[in-house]
């Protein structure tokens, strides 16, 4: 979708340019930033006009928001961290949460054990791919 974006500025500059309509950079890259909207980019946004060489150069501008974009949606992709409850408790407002067995009191006054887990990002790869074994047999 971004990449659609800067194509459509680039057309429309070297449209301009054929037609000799000059443009100056600092104008295209104004132009080009005054319709990102994504508050993701905002920063970005924030130090390109701070910058006067990405200021006042198109092609720097659009490849600094380009490789910004690629990369955080990577990231994005790799940054998940799975957590898994099996029981919600109820530890009450301020008071101990345990019974006079040891076992944590859920809502409703029934006791229960509580079990909590989180897998590494190799951990879960590997189940991911298990269950996707399984799924194709």
């Amino acid at each position: 979708m971004f990449d659609n974006y800067v194509e459509v500025h680039q057309a429309a500059h070297n449209t301009l340019a054929e037609l000799d309509e000059t443009v100056p950079e600092t104008k295209k890259v104004m132009d080009f930033l005054a319709s990102i909207t994504d508050p993701r980019l905002s920063n970005a946004r924030d130090l390109i006009l701070g910058d006067t060489q990405k200021l006042q150069d198109f092609k720097d501008c659009k490849h600094y928001l380009k490789t910004l974009v690629y990369n955080k949606t990577t990231h994005e992709k790799y940054e998940r961290q799975i957590t898994g409850l099996q029981q919600m408790c109820n530890p009450g407002k301020g008071k101990d949460s345990k019974g006079k067995d040891g076992k944590l009191k859920r809502a409703g006054g029934k006791d229960g054990d509580v079990s909590s887990w989180q897998y590494s990002k190799a951990e879960w790869l590997k189940l991911t791919l298990n269950s996707d074994l399984k799924s194709r047999s």
